[in-house]
């Protein structure tokens, strides 16, 4: 097909007259290696034409990565990617042969990728900033959690599980002055950062809120009219079910803000679900008002709040866990309820965890 002489290069030349308006840099070999063409953009960087040199020569530096022995041995095209002064190169040696399968020369085409190399770094780099940044905001997530968990007559437990790093699902105590107790949970619409810094909103809101009036009714409206002023849209919004739970006197007052994780009540060795309606956290909703709930607790009750990563969680059949097989495990409450839950959950899960989950349980004594 092509012999190294003069004649040949002119109508190499001819014949690849479209290779010289590429901005990649391309030559053409012949079977011994030596250079029979290069383009003006080859020529332009490396500041002369190869053409008669070998690509072993030594002052051909940005041609000495050629893979043209492994080409020649192995009869296909290489591809690879090389690092040449300061850009970065993928690298295509391509065989050309004869009609009768003799391989007759190589074609090496030089694409710079530095812009794509230098757009991967930045990207993982920036993943790297985020993932930082979401660690350090985990670790804030889970420090603002309630640590008095011991009351004179009411005693918690909780579990907190995110889907993600970040979670949408959010529970608080907080101790009120006269021996009150006011406690509820959350779960945000989504998951990750946006649901985090909501349940950072929402913890900083109830606790502001909470100790002018504990009221259920009260709370939940002040909480949504905060809400509307952050102008998220009505894309956004959260579930709530909040209680108040007075020590001296055993009331237990209650309201829902559309938590479809329906609490249970755990009374003489039954669990009983606590149906309330109520429209969630959201502009959506802003002139619906908030209807309370009010029970008496006795000793050895038990209120069991969660959400729905525990509910909704499905089987290999995509069969739910549902909410009988919760009250169940209620009726033979005892001791790490809370973990036997989880267990019972994880063993019926098929695949990987969807949904956050977070469970709330007081117990009376």
């Amino acid at each position: 097909m092509f012999s190294p002489d003069r004649g040949m290069i002119e109508e190499i030349r001819h014949a690849y007259h479209v290779l010289e308006s590429m901005a990649d840099l391309v030559t053409i070999l012949d079977e011994e290696g030596r250079y029979v063409y290069a383009n003006r953009a080859m020529v332009a960087q490396i500041g002369h034409d190869p053409v008669d040199s070998f690509y072993s020569d030594g002052k051909n530096r940005m041609l000495g990565f050629s893979s043209i022995p492994t080409v020649r041995h192995t009869k296909e095209t290489v591809v690879k990617e090389e690092k040449i002064l300061d850009r970065h190169y993928s690298i295509t040696t391509s065989p050309i042969f004869r009609a009768n399968g003799e391989l007759v020369a190589f074609v090496e085409v030089y694409h710079d990728i530095s812009a794509k190399i230098k757009l991967t770094v930045d990207l993982v780099n920036a993943n790297r900033k985020m993932t930082d940044d979401i660690h350090f905001a985990r670790n804030i997530q889970q420090r603002i959690l309630p640590t008095q968990l011991n009351y004179e007559k009411a005693h918690f437990e909780a579990r907190y599980f995110p889907s993600e790093r970040l979670s949408g699902d959010f529970y608080d105590i907080i101790p009120l002055e006269g021996g009150k107790i006011a406690f509820y949970i959350a779960d945000v619409m989504g998951h990750g950062v946006t649901a985090s810094m909501v349940t950072m909103f929402l913890r900083q809101s109830m606790r502001t809120i909470v100790p002018q009036n504990p009221s259920p009714s009260v709370v939940l409206e002040n909480l949504r009219s905060d809400f509307c002023e952050l102008h998220l849209g009505d894309s956004h919004y959260f579930t709530l079910f909040y209680a108040l739970y007075d020590q001296e006197s055993s009331r237990l007052i209650y309201a829902n803000a559309g938590h479809t994780a329906v609490p249970i009540l755990y009374r003489e060795h039954e669990g009983i679900a606590m149906q309330v309606k109520g429209v969630p956290i959201s502009p959506v909703f802003r002139m619906i008002p908030y209807k309370e709930t009010a029970t008496t607790m006795e000793s050895g009750d038990a209120i069991l709040l969660y959400t729905d990563g525990i509910t909704e969680t499905v089987n290999r059949e995509g069969e739910e866990f549902g909410q009988d097989r919760l009250i169940e495990m209620m009726n033979t409450i005892e001791e790490n309820i809370l973990q036997r839950i989880i267990q019972a959950v994880n063993r019926f899960r098929w695949g990987e965890m969807k949904d956050d989950i977070a469970m709330v349980l007081m117990r009376v004594e």
